[in-house]
């Protein structure tokens, strides 16, 4: 589906993050080393954005719960965050008689309701571009280390949303499955009653109904036989 395909894609960008993660925690980069490596995380940042974001044919945000008319998280100028804008509701799609499939994940079963990873990152890039930046600054290692724990706990989050998908994707073609079995065993039986001669199968069932009764009043005389009557 085009949820999981996006979800698949925005954990190989975390991936990527976590990369140069690892490599700004490297004690030896320069400040002009880290500017660098916040100008690549920077770009990742707004690519797992637009994941989070993503619409589908029709236009509604796939990531938003209920509220697929707007994206599911924002960028707030005025406070330099983001936030949710999406809730954390689920669709529902009806998938066969009196069967209900929830059809997606949210942003915050995956971000979190304050989206913690997007804002530690953004935090992080913000101080590692900062070109008055001390590289030994205990407080860059520190940052560093805090965004790595926020973005393995989001993509295990993440990964768990994946999995989930792919769960209701094979209840979701079980009963595909079945809804095709009894759609085949319908056009059967319309296929048997449209070439039935409905006038000899009357005389057959007319006959079988006499021969049925006759059967039955033999049996009721024989059954009112007894020693006694016979002597």
């Amino acid at each position: 589906s085009k949820q999981e395909a996006n979800l698949k894609a925005a954990s190989d960008t975390m991936l990527n993050v976590r990369d140069l993660l690892l490599w700004a925690a490297n004690g030896s980069n320069t400040s002009e080393d880290l500017a660098a490596i916040a100008n690549e995380m920077g770009n990742l940042e707004r690519t797992i954005l637009s994941f989070a974001n993503v619409r589908d044919e029709e236009g509604r945000y796939l990531f938003s719960g209920t509220l697929s008319d707007r994206p599911a998280i924002t960028f707030d100028a005025a406070t330099q965050s983001y936030g949710l804008t999406g809730n954390d509701q689920y669709r529902q799609a009806a998938v066969a008689n009196g069967v209900l499939v929830e059809e997606n994940v949210t942003a915050a079963q995956v971000f979190g309701g304050g989206v913690g990873m997007l804002n530690d990152l953004n935090t992080l890039v913000k101080m590692l571009a900062d070109p008055a930046l001390d590289a030994n600054d205990p407080a860059v290692q520190a940052s560093i280390s805090a965004t790595l724990n926020s973005l393995d706990k989001t993509h295990g989050d993440l990964l768990g949303a994946v999995s989930e998908l792919g769960g209701r994707q094979n209840t979701l073609t079980l009963l595909s499955s079945s809804n095709e079995d009894v759609s085949l065993v319908n056009q059967k039986i319309d296929g048997e009653l449209s070439q039935l001669d409905y006038a000899t199968a009357s005389i057959d069932l007319n006959n079988y109904q006499l021969s049925l009764q006759a059967t039955q009043k033999t049996y009721l005389k024989i059954n009112g036989l007894s020693l006694f009557g016979m002597l």
